[in-house]
């Protein structure tokens, strides 16, 4: 009985993970065209290994993907850390579990921190709107901006891996007009 509970925790757990990985994959075809993406880098040299994506969107899609994805984010956020509570909380998990569903919590939360920092250094380099993106080995910065210059990906890029140690090649700046 108690491993069928703790495998029941962790099949939750990998579903809403799942299940928030696809809302983010979706969010991300619907608002570039269902596919259809325009690749430009700038100055190869520049830019190191680092992506740049320019998208046009209306003004309206532009407003709604901003404010749907930060709350798509935080809605997939706060399921996945109730999830991880009831795990923590379980008395009959295993002890095991409890500090994997601890350590992902904490990894959470250092990604929320870390996003913030990066969207208002970001902010503050004259960019209106941004969003950061972390997962565990890369990172998705998204502005918006006609375009970007190449000294405007290297300011992304070197905020970035300041705060995450990210190296360049893991860095994807999309441009969303």
């Amino acid at each position: 009985m108690r491993k069928s509970v703790i495998i029941n925790k962790k099949s939750i757990v990998m579903c809403g993970l799942a299940l928030a990985l696809s809302a983010a994959i979706y969010l991300n075809w619907q608002y570039q065209g269902n596919g259809a993406v325009q690749n430009s880098v700038k100055n190869d040299a520049d830019l190191g290994k680092s992506i740049y994506v320019n998208k046009t969107v209306s003004t309206l899609d532009e407003q709604d993907y901003f404010s749907i994805a930060v709350s798509e984010r935080e809605k997939s956020r706060k399921n996945t850390i109730a999830e991880l509570n009831e795990i923590i909380s379980d008395k009959s998990a295993s002890s095991e579990s409890k500090q994997k569903a601890e350590k992902n919590k904490n990894t959470i939360a250092l990604n929320i921190e870390k996003e913030a920092n990066i969207e208002t250094l970001i902010k503050a380099k004259g960019f209106d709107k941004c969003i950061a993106v972390l997962n565990e080995k890369s990172a998705n910065i998204i502005i918006k901006a006609k375009e970007v210059t190449s000294q405007q990906t290297l300011q992304i890029n070197e905020i970035v891996s300041e705060q995450t140690d990210f190296s360049s090649e893991n860095i994807k700046i999309i441009a969303v007009e």
